[in-house]
């Protein structure tokens, strides 16, 4: 279980969280909602384990906490949806390699590739992507890793209608493979579909629905109607 526990936050002088818990279980998926400006990204970097100045509290996964970083990492892949995981200067393959390199994947580069459908991204430098392809590779990456917790931020950023079905599909597929997943997303309907529960982000509290309650419903409820 991926865990926080009276963790609080802050982005830049401005609180986030204060002394707030969350628990990610394995065949799980969980939706982070709130609007933006609200911190989401800030809570899922301080679940990955980022060294934020700003960050207290307890973040551990299956008893490793956040701050045993090399294994902690083993545990827990964040894919960021602006493309900051990855270097311009690099190919599709060469983000493979040492992905495949890293974590001792027996498959190979190309074959995790063609898995999941970014074999034709080609050797053309990621600088040189638009932003929808520099998602397909971040997907790819992510779902390639071994990690048993999967933090992703707003995952269907800049993908076709194609490639958001196929993403959610893998999401679905990787909680059928008793995996845990947290991701991060403004599209209500998608968190309706893909996901077991929600968690909001409301006057620098998690607040976690059901999926019984749709996200429309609670995010109107927190946050007013628009």
């Amino acid at each position: 279980m991926l865990t926080c526990e009276d963790l609080t936050l802050s982005f830049g002088s401005r609180p986030v969280l204060g002394d707030a818990s969350l628990s990610l279980r394995e065949g799980q998926v969980l939706g982070l909602v709130a609007p933006n400006g609200s911190g989401k990204t800030t809570l899922l970097k301080a679940l990955a384990g980022a060294p934020l100045g700003s960050a207290r509290g307890a973040v551990q996964a299956d008893g490793v906490p956040g701050c045993r970083t090399g294994d902690y990492q083993e545990l827990v892949f964040y894919a960021p949806g602006d493309g900051s995981l990855l270097y311009g200067d690099l190919n599709a393959r060469d983000h493979f390699d040492l992905l495949v390199s890293h974590w001792g994947i027996e498959d190979s580069p190309a074959e995790l590739m063609e898995r999941w459908g970014v074999a034709g991204l080609g050797r053309k430098p990621v600088f040189r992507y638009s932003q929808g392809m520099r998602q397909q590779l971040v997907l790819g990456l992510a779902f390639s890793s071994p990690a048993k917790y999967l933090l992703l931020d707003e995952p269907l950023n800049a993908l076709d209608p194609t490639w958001s079905r196929r993403a959610l599909g893998w999401v679905r597929a990787a909680a059928d493979g008793r995996r845990g997943v947290l991701m991060s997303s403004h599209l209500l309907d998608t968190i309706d579909a893909v996901c077991d529960g929600m968690v909001f982000i409301k006057g620098h509290e998690l607040v976690e629905v059901s999926s019984g309650q749709g996200a429309r419903e609670a995010y109107d409820r927190l946050y007013g109607a628009v």
